[in-house]
């Protein structure tokens, strides 16, 4: 449709053009000096072959071709001139492949008769908008869309009075609400304004209203518009089209009466347009288009509609209107688009729209429309898609569906239609288009032969799966039977029983799904023969029982192929694998499990490159598996399954060895993969818990290894625990022998463990703790003796885990360790032990899916480091819920008797209830990947339900009372009908984990008054919870969190935890209770133990009444930003166990009856806004595994609260204001692996012994005040990985690094920089260190590094960062040129003498940035490292030429040394260079030419180059005017004799340019700007004539700079390199080291400008300093210097000013330093604002001058006599004045780089938290840390 609107507009334009053109007289010749402009313009632009709309792929037509020198311009292609004196008042040069930049001083702007301009769809290189259009008075027509246009849309375009059309479509324009307005306001004339693209984020919607009453097309499409736009603009009298598409963050309505308007086009799609669709919209006569998709539209459809009969477009998509769809369409018949799908409209199909005539594509998926469809229609010849899927419609399929000439798509997947499709084998079948053809998920039956396929000649994809009573079987002669272009066929789960070999001919088929069908016997060589493009082949869940051959292309003709997957799972093949197979080089997927296979091991598939899953579980194979070597390594292997196989022998340590891709597999951290993503998802099906689950989508970083039931004998290999991304190890039911390997507990991925059924023997090591992921371990029935170890999360295990081992004793177990006797057994209560196993196969398949959920939330979260609180706290949550699910489950099995058979009504509900859902291959949530099983396949009818899975009955009269059917892949409409309401005798309900299509909560759950278990969580359900709800009373545990959609109102809430009362557990989590006022919580039972709002957008004030409920154990409020609360302080004793508040708004202290809470476990206090002391009382939580109290402003001393935690395992209390000594006893905890202390107060010594702290890995002390030695326990800690303390003050050297017995093995990285540590650290020792990658000594100005003798094993094979800056080294540490993973090395300001030798700069093969700055070297005969990024040697004693450096160097930094000769002209050949600074040297010559050479590389990539403080002479090479990416250009204080280099201007990114003290002379005069110029300092040269006027007005980047509020100062330069600059300030020099990008100045000082300073300098309001001091200046000093608002420092001394000193000067608030000495001003001194803070010296010599501060007053008055002098000479108060100068210069600096220092580095901490508290800087803190321990 935009394609069509563009050709529209250009046709109009170029149409209107030609009627001009018939009606005018002869064509007058073209003007000469408008035919030079126009040649001009074309001269200053390159033209290129490009897309000039890449969204449509029209490609550039060069219309300047014609252009020619001589000729008559009115003839030229896209130029139209008046007839009368042969103006140019047309040019179309649009799609014309222009490319450059357009300028302020082009000439363009001198043909100010144009009328019409259009320059669209050509690149001006990220120019901004001249303000010289508003020179083009007489435009009526501007087009500038698509041109790459950058920055502010300059104030003047509302110069353009005239306009009628202007289109900045398309670009990166911003646009001020100022500026907007003036727009609207002065264009009067305007009918079309289109800002398609642009940023009106800063323009408010009710400027709007001033849209002139002229408008006709009106399109602001994706323009982050924000705020409610006003319903009146709908209300324009002409407006014919308008478009608002794209806007997610407008808010609107559409107008509810009086709506008459000529709209044609009508567009809100993709905004929060809400409330319902008015019934004003039918007067709309005219309208041809109607797009409201994705809005918040509500409500039903007004059959009102059917009156807008020139509609063509109508799209209502993914609203949430409802009801049934009203009887619209008979007017419609120019309707040729429709989308009404993802509402929730309901009731029977509107017949009518079959009848529409023109409709093209037609759209009803996602509702609930029910009916059937048509018999008959009349309508839909032209209609090319049809979507009708996700509905309720029953059914046949109709004929008239096979015969639409012209239909490509047709899906009508997940309804309810039955019966056969004969229709599709009738003879007048003329689906001749049709692509895509889907009728999968419904109840079809019947039989469909093959050679009536054969029609469908253009068919891409055909999905009848998911019909069960469907088959499809071969004609007698087929041979012409195929689908020549077929790319999918889906056959899945229906009743074909001969494998389809007539498709062996379709050459594009690439994915052949039959599985799960009655497919018995071999597939024979022949049928296997063909199949050129087969990639995935699913023959699984069939009857096969041989395949002579795999179907693919005949593998003996090929080395490669493309067959990706093979399932051949659950059949009965039998034989052995054939060893073609191995041709197969693609296949990544091969199951043949379940099947009656006889062989051994395959090895010869170890082959294969990319085979990732082999599945051979459940067949007979047999033999050793022994023969592995580098041949067969199987080195991409994630799954392996050998389980349930008759193997022997020992398992081989060679495999292990070989898996490459288990060792350490890359995650996406973009979210999960999966093996084969596109067309087809591989299943597999693996054990856990002794279950088998099914894993509908494998992720990639999903890793099995599985042996178990078979006959391995021998010691499990040490080797398996080199596999780190491990997840499953099952080893089960073998004969395996020995101890269980203590490398085990490295598998640091693992999450199910299975050693049982062996006779494994010895003690359970203790590195299995080590674990932290293991969710599911079976040690039972082995030889396994001693106490079970309790550390971490192991006494989370239960019996069942360790059962069988007769010398194990400890919890859980009964037995005692040591005399004690065991406890008796209590009495059972269990009547029949069948009954008890049905419930307990129950409970294990909840503990098993809830395993599953575990492992999938696992990827989600470890990997991705986001949600930051579920991480910490995932374990917990899911011990706790899966102990409360099997807790359940225990107490019903052990009160049921035995089993009653099913009621058959119940029974029937249930069917009727299943039959009613789709079943969706996918995923159980829809956020986390967990994958769903169809339980609902055992309900067949006949059977008792009472055995169905997920199904559990009474014992007395059969009636269902329990339903588990969490993560059953159910997909559809949970409907207030449904058969389910029926059950009413159920107690427990688990729907969880289902996708009910956004359905709204059914009001019938009150009907179910028996529940006492419901949860509907992650299952779509969306609106307002009904008050029915309420009335479930019994009800124990209700969880509905994950719902985003579902919200709460107040009285409902209320109603509910009124009745509630016997509620104990309640999840909300995730939902919108916005609605609800906390003190409605204190209505809750006294019952509830377990209440979970996170993330609930709660407000208000939290009443702390809750916290004292007497049996709550868990309450997490965390993430609700707006709640507002505080802790109990007094009376508060509960058995909480966890209680997390993090990320509300908190407040108080932590009161001393926190100790009270005897039970907890989990404290998380994050991000809140605690404050006070910390009580000792803390000391009393011994159960305390978790606490977190960061982010706050806790103070004081941290009390020695430690000794008593045991258990404690994470702590943080880091971004506090804690002081005083470090707590001690911190050191001792045992179970510690995460300290943070980090960005506190704390002072003193670290202990100097401790007895914890073993299984440590991050410590984090930095930015604290610690001092004393580094102790020698730090380096002994086994497990530690991160050790930062820097930024404190310890001191001494750190000999424990050196020791014998360094023991951080683990350790990767270590940071001591910003201390006062000294002595000498040898770099033999450092080996140890062998996986550390990260070492940072820096700014330990007493510490020193030196070589060994024997350096040879001295490297650190794993560093990649070698911080040793500030130290004190005295020699290069070429020891380091073997780590061949070293990137970056920073040895600068260091004590570094002589030379770089040629041997010392060998290796370093992967160093990419080397800083040697501020050392005392000489020479550097070779530059180490081939691949250099940036070389820094700035301020050493370097002598000579400059040196060669690296070809790809793209930062040459050797500035400050002593480098003698010319700059040579082979640094041209560095063709990355970005920045070369090679300032204040003694280099001579002139600037290389080939600096600029047009062509090179360099040219294009150079921004910085400083060449200041040399002896270079010359002039300066016009070959610079190439380098366009040039931003700052630095030849001060040389011998450059040249004149004012004019062409400069042509550098569009040029922002600083320092000409000081050199020879420059001349007169600057002429037309130019510098657009982007910040800074121009052309002091002390030899300039005369006027201040160039020009300059001035043309200097845009002075005007108004938009300063970066919300990220901190900016500076001009990279990440590594930022640029400085001397300037003058109050007669002093002084260097800014960094530049900031909103620092401006202009300096002319000390040359010879002479007459009056232009008026114009006032209008550079974001001017900060401007010096015009010793020249010859003569005038009055404009008043107009008062408007520049941010100036800070104004010199204009020793000049020839003459008149008063205007008032207007008192209006620069922020001027500092103000010298106007030496001129001939004259009268009083004006006193206003500020003025009089400045000094006699500030008004000197100027005799004419009176009032303070001089001591001449004003008027009639005797001038007072001078006060008795104190200072003997008055040169001296001209020193004291120049040094009170120098100091407010100074400050000036300083005061710009501690802001830089204070607001991005947080240090000095007390400053930054003085000045303010920024809660962003402590998130991105956290944010830094967590990245840190993810990788």
């Amino acid at each position: 449709m935009v394609y069509l609107i563009l050709c529209f507009l250009l046709g109009f334009f170029n149409s209107s053009l030609l009627s001009l053109s018939l009606s005018l007289p002869p064509t007058h010749l073209c003007r000469p000096e408008q035919s030079s402009a126009l040649l001009k313009f074309k001269s200053n632009l390159s033209l290129s072959v490009r897309y000039c709309s890449h969204e449509f792929h029209i490609v550039s037509v060069h219309k300047t071709d014609s252009w020619d020198e001589g000729t008559d311009c009115c003839k030229w292609e896209g130029v139209v001139c008046d007839n009368k004196k042969g103006n140019v008042i047309g040019l179309d040069l649009s799609c014309s492949g222009l490319t450059g930049s357009l300028k302020s001083n082009s000439s363009l702007f001198s043909l100010q008769n144009l009328r019409w301009l259009n320059l669209a769809g050509n690149f001006f290189g990220n120019s901004e908008i001249p303000s010289e259009f508003g020179k083009l008075r007489s435009l009526t027509y501007l087009n500038l869309s698509a041109t790459g246009l950058t920055g502010l849309v300059p104030p003047e375009i509302s110069l353009l009075s005239e306009l009628v059309s202007l289109d900045l479509g398309v670009n990166f324009l911003l646009f001020r609400n100022h500026d907007f307005n003036m727009l609207v306001h002065n264009l009067t004339k305007l009918e079309t304004m289109i800002l398609d693209g642009m940023d009106l984020s800063l323009v408010v919607p009710y400027s709007f209203l001033n849209l002139t009453v002229s408008l006709k097309h009106l399109s602001l499409s994706n323009c982050n518009l924000q705020g409610n736009f006003p319903t009146q603009v709908f209300h324009l009298p002409y407006l014919q089209h308008i478009s608002l598409r794209f806007n997610p963050n407008l808010i609107g309505y559409l107008p509810e009466t009086n709506w008459t308007s000529p709209l044609s086009s009508l567009d809100v799609s993709e905004t929060r347009f809400s409330k319902e669709l008015p019934g004003s919209i039918v007067k709309l006569k005219h309208l041809k288009t109607l797009g409201l998709s994705h809005c918040a539209f509500t409500g039903f459809i007004p059959s009102a509609l059917r009156n807008l009969t020139k509609l063509t477009f109508l799209d209502i998509s993914g609203n949430m209107f409802q009801g049934k769809i009203p009887d619209v369409f008979g007017n419609l018949n120019d309707l040729s688009f429709m989308d009404f799908s993802s509402n929730n409209f309901s009731g029977v199909f509107p017949s009518s729209a079959f009848n529409l005539t023109s409709l093209t594509f037609m759209d009803f998926s996602y509702n609930f429309l029910r009916g059937t469809l048509p018999n008959n229609i009349s309508g839909l010849s032209y209609l090319r898609e049809l979507h009708l899927y996700a509905n309720l419609l029953s059914g046949r399929v109709p004929v008239w569906l096979f015969s639409l000439p012209s239909l490509e798509y047709l899906d009508l997947h997940s309804n309810q239609l039955n019966g056969p499709i004969d229709q599709i084998q009738e003879p007048n079948l003329v689906l001749l288009n049709l692509t895509s053809f889907d009728l999968s998920s419904n109840n079809l039956s019947g039989n469909i032969k093959s050679c009536i396929l054969v029609k469908l000649r253009n068919l891409r994809s055909l999905d009848l799966s998911f019909n069960n009573l469907l088959s499809l079987t071969r004609c007698s002669n087929d041979v012409n039977s195929t689908l020549p272009m077929i790319i999918e066929f889906h056959f899945s789960s229906c009743n074909m029983q001969r494998f389809p070999s007539f498709l062996n001919a379709s050459k594009h088929l690439t994915v052949l799904d039959l599985s799960n069908n009655q497919i018995h016997g071999s597939i024979t060589k022949w049928e296997g023969e063909g199949w050129e493009d087969l990639r995935f082949l699913n023959l699984s869940m069939n009857f096969l029982t041989s395949v002579e051959q795999i179907p693919g292309k005949h593998l003996d003709q090929l080395s490669v192929d493309n067959l990706r997957t093979v399932n051949l799972n659950g059949n009965q093949l039998e034989g052995s694998i054939p060893q073609s197979l191995k041709n197969c080089h693609s296949l990544e997927v091969l199951d043949l499990g379940n099947n009656n296979i006889n062989d051994t091991f395959p090895y010869w598939l170890g082959t294969l490159p990319y085979l990732q899953v082999l599945v051979l579980r459940s067949n007979r194979f047999h033999g050793d598996i022994q023969n592995f070597n580098g041949t067969f390594s199987f080195s991409s292997l994630r799954m392996i399954d050998l389980s349930r196989n008759e193997f022997t022998g020992h398992i081989p340590p060679e495999l292990f060895e070989n898996l490459k891709s288990m060792k350490d597999i890359q995650v996406d951290k973009t979210g999960p993969n999966y093996v084969e993503r596109y067309y087809y998802q591989d299943s597999v099906i693996i054990t856990m818990k002794g279950l088998d689950f099914k894993l509908e989508r494998i992720l990639t970083s999903f890793t099995v290894i599985d042996f178990s039931s078979n006959h391995f004998k021998g010691s499990i290999p040490k080797e398996v625990g080199e596999l780190k991304s491990l997840i499953v190890l099952n080893f089960s039911h073998n004969s395996l022998a020995g101890n269980i390997p203590p490398s085990l507990g490295k598998m640091a991925a693992l999450e199910s463990l299975d050693l049982s059924s062996n006779k494994l023997q010895g003690r359970i090591p203790v590195q299995l703790t080590d674990l932290t992921y293991l969710g599911a371990l079976n040690l039972s029935h082995n030889n396994l003796e001693g106490q079970i170890p309790l550390a971490n999360h192991f006494d989370t295990f239960s019996n069942n885990s360790f059962d069988g081992n007769s010398g194990l004793c400890g919890f859980p177990l009964s037995k005692k360790c040591g005399n004690n006797q065991e406890p008796e057994s209590p009495p059972s209560t269990v009547a029949d032990e069948s009954e008890t196993t049905l419930v307990w196969k129950i409970a294990a398949m909840g503990y098993g899916s809830g395993l599953v959920l575990g492992l999938s939330m696992g990827y989600i979260v470890f990997t991705t480091g986001r949600p930051r609180w579920l991480r910490k706290m995932l374990y917990l949550i899911l011990c706790f819920l899966l102990g409360f699910f099997n807790s359940s489950l225990l107490s019903l099995s052990l009160s049921l008797p035995p089993t009653h058979l099913c009621r058959p009504e119940q029974s029937s509900a249930l069917l009727n209830f299943k039959s009613n859902f789709s079943f969706s291959i996918g995923n159980c949530g829809q956020e986390l990947p967990v994958p769903s099983f169809f339980k609902t396949g055992s309900w067949d009818e006949g059977t008792d339900c009472c055995k169905w899975e997920g199904v559990v009955c009474d014992n007395k009269k059969g009636n269902v009372i329990g339903l588990d059917l969490s993560c059953s892949g159910l997909s559809g409409s949970l409907l207030s009908n449904s058969s389910l309401f029926s059950l009413q005798n159920l107690r427990w309900l688990n729907l969880a984990g289902n996708y009910f299509g956004m359905s709204e909560f059914p009001s019938e759950f009150g009907k179910l008054r028996s529940l006492t278990y419901l949860n509907l969580s992650a299952t779509g359900l969306t609106g307002l919870v009904p008050p029915e709800i309420s009335l479930l009373s019994e009800l124990v545990s209700l969880d509905l969190g994950q719902n985003y959609a579902l919200l709460f109102r107040n009285h409902d809430f209320n109603m509910l935890v009124h009745n509630l009362t016997k509620l104990e557990t309640m999840i909300l989590d995730g939902m919108d209770l916005s609605l609800v006022v906390p003190y409605s919580f204190l209505n809750w039972t006294v019952s509830l133990k377990h209440l979970s709002l996170s993330n609930c957008n709660l407000q208000g004030n939290f009443p702390t009444q809750v916290f004292h409920l007497p049996y709550l154990q868990h309450i997490s409020l965390r993430f609700n930003p707006n709640l507002i609360g505080y802790l109990p302080e007094t009376n508060w004793s509960s058995p909480l166990r966890f209680l997390d508040v993090s990320g509300t708004s908190f407040s108080k202290g932590l009161p001393d009856s926190i100790g009270n809470l005897k039970h907890l476990k989990t404290l998380n206090l994050d991000s809140c806004v605690f404050m006070g002391s910390i009580p000792s009382a803390l000391g009393n939580l011994t159960k305390l595994t978790f606490l977190d109290i960061s982010g706050n402003m806790f103070q004081g001393q941290i009390p020695d609260v430690f000794g008593n935690l045991n258990d404690l395992s994470f702590m943080d209390f880091s971004s506090n204001n804690f002081s005083g000594f470090f707590p001690s006893s911190a050191f001792n905890l045992t179970s510690l692996t995460f300290m943070y202390f980090s960005s506190n107060f704390l002072r003193g010594t670290l202990p100097n012994n401790i007895s914890g702290l073993s299984y440590l890995r991050e410590l984090y002390l930095y930015a604290n005040l610690l001092s004393g030695r580094v102790p020698g326990w730090l380096f002994s800690l086994p497990s530690l990985e991160y050790l930062d303390l820097h930024s404190n003050k310890l001191n001494g050297p750190i000999d424990p690094i050196q020791e014998p017995n360094l023991v951080l093995l683990n350790l990767t990285s270590l940071d001591l920089s910003f201390n006062n540590l000294s002595g000498n650290i040898k770099s033999c020792m450092l080996v140890k260190l062998r996986n550390l990658s990260s070492l940072d000594l820096s700014h330990n100005s007493l510490l020193s590094l030196t070589s060994c003798n024997n350096g040879a094993n001295s490297t650190l094979p794993m560093i990649t960062e070698f911080h040793f800056s500030s130290c004190n080294m005295q020699r290069f540490p070429n020891f380091l040129n073997a780590s061949k993973y070293l990137q970056v090395l920073d040895l600068s300001n260091n004590q570094i003498h002589g030379s770089i030798t040629k041997w010392e700069a060998e290796g370093w093969e992967n160093l990419v940035t080397l800083n040697l700055s501020m050392n005392f070297l000489t020479s550097v005969e070779q530059i180490p490292g081939k691949d250099l990024f940036v070389l820094d040697l700035r301020s050493n004693s370097l002598q000579g030429p400059l040196p060669t450096p690296p070809q790809n160097l793209s930062y040459l930094l050797i500035s400050n040394n002593e480098l003698v000769g010319e700059i040579p002209s082979k640094i041209c050949n560095l063709s990355f260079l970005y920045v070369l600074d090679s300032s204040k040297n003694k280099l001579g010559g002139t600037i290389p030419d080939c600096f600029g050479t047009f062509g090179d590389q360099l040219s294009v990539v150079l921004r910085t180059l400083n060449l200041n403080g040399n002896q270079l002479e010359g002039s300066i090479p016009q070959s610079l005017k190439n380098c366009y990416n040039l931003e700052v250009l630095d030849l001060g204080n040389n011998n450059i004799n040249d004149t004012f280099p004019y062409w400069l201007v042509t550098l569009p990114n040029l922002e600083v340019l320092v000409l000081r003290s050199n020879r420059f002379h001349g007169d600057i005069n002429g037309t130019f700007s510098f657009n982007n110029l910040k800074m121009i300092d052309l002091s002390r040269n030899e300039f005369t004539g006027h201040l160039p006027l020009e300059l001035f007005e043309n200097s845009k980047a002075l005007r108004d700079i938009q300063e970066n509020k919300a990220g901190g100062p900016e500076y001009i330069g990279g990440h590594y390199y930022q640029d400085s600059v001397t300037v003058t300030m109050k007669g002093s020099d002084f260097e800014l080291v960094r530049i900031l990008t909103i620092f401006t100045i202009i300096d002319f000082s000390s040359n010879h400008f002479k007459g009056p300073i232009p008026k114009a300098i006032g209008e550079l309001n974001s001017l900060i300093v401007l010096n015009f001091s010793h020249n010859s200046l003569t005038g009055n000093i404009p008043p107009s210097l008062g408007k520049l608002a941010a100036l800070e420092s104004l010199d204009l001394s020793s000049n020839k000013l003459q008149g008063r000193i205007p008032m207007q000067l008192t209006n620069l608030t922020f001027l500092g330093a103000l010298n106007l000495s030496h001129n001939n001003l004259e009268g009083p001194i004006p006193l206003a604002n500020h003025f009089d803070t400045f000094s006699n010296d500030s008004f000197a010599g100027n005799s004419g001058l009176c009032g303070f501060p001089l001591s001449k007053t004003c008027g009639n008055d005797q001038e007072p006599k001078s006060p008795p002098s104190t200072v003997g000479d008055e040169s001296e108060i001209a020193l004291i004045w120049k040094i009170a100068a120098m100091g407010y210069g100074s400050g000036l600096v300083i005061g710009l780089s501690m802001g830089y220092i204070v607001f991005t580095t947080g240090r000095p901490r007390w400053l930054g938290k003085m000045i303010k508290r920024n809660p962003k800087k402590r998130m991105r803190r956290r944010i830094h840390r967590n990245g840190r321990r993810k990788n």
